[in-house]
């Protein structure tokens, strides 16, 4: 096995494990943990979870993981057919693919990521306060609600239709 060969081989395997866990942690955020959390109190469960830092990391690591091995692949081709590539059906479709990805990994950075950090911050000042939300803050809570519901779906979806494209691009 060739150098270049072992290279292709661990950038496919970090691309594909990489994007299973990041899409299949999207789907259980957006089908059922983000629902559920909308089911419990403003002070429940959703902000619980965004305090824990975890589940930000993971997401960020896997789509980093991701979408920078699918890069390398996707570089990697083009410049073995001197561009030629990026303008085949397979090309564009991955290339289509791999910009839902960034979407998608955008949605998260800049619309479920900053809406979540709020929520925990007001959440953990009414606790730390040990009182309820205020009026005012339970309206932030339930707007911040929404957007996070709305980005995950949004990503959750993106996400989708990169894997979609991944997984017909060969066929086209």
């Amino acid at each position: 096995m060739t150098g270049e060969y072992a290279l292709v081989l661990a950038l496919r395997l970090l691309h594909v494990a990489g994007g299973v866990m990041w899409v299949g942690a999207a789907v259980l955020m957006a089908g059922f943990v983000v629902p559920a959390a909308r089911d419990a109190d403003a002070d429940g469960f959703l902000p619980a979870l965004m305090r824990d830092r975890r589940a930000g990391i993971y997401m960020v690591a896997t789509a980093a993981t991701t979408i920078l091995s699918g890069i390398a692949l996707y570089a990697r081709m083009s410049a073995l057919t001197q561009g030629a590539f990026a303008a085949t059906h397979q090309g564009m479709v991955l290339g289509a693919g791999g910009a839902a990805g960034v979407l998608a990994l955008l949605t998260g950075a800049l619309g479920t990521g900053p809406a979540a950090r709020r929520m925990a911050m007001i959440g953990g000042q009414a606790r730390g306060e040990r009182r309820a939300p205020t009026p005012d803050e339970a309206r932030q809570m339930g707007r911040l609600q929404a957007r996070v519901r709305w980005c995950t779906a949004l990503a959750m979806t993106l996400l989708l239709v990169a894997t979609g494209c991944m997984a017909v691009a060969r066929y086209v």
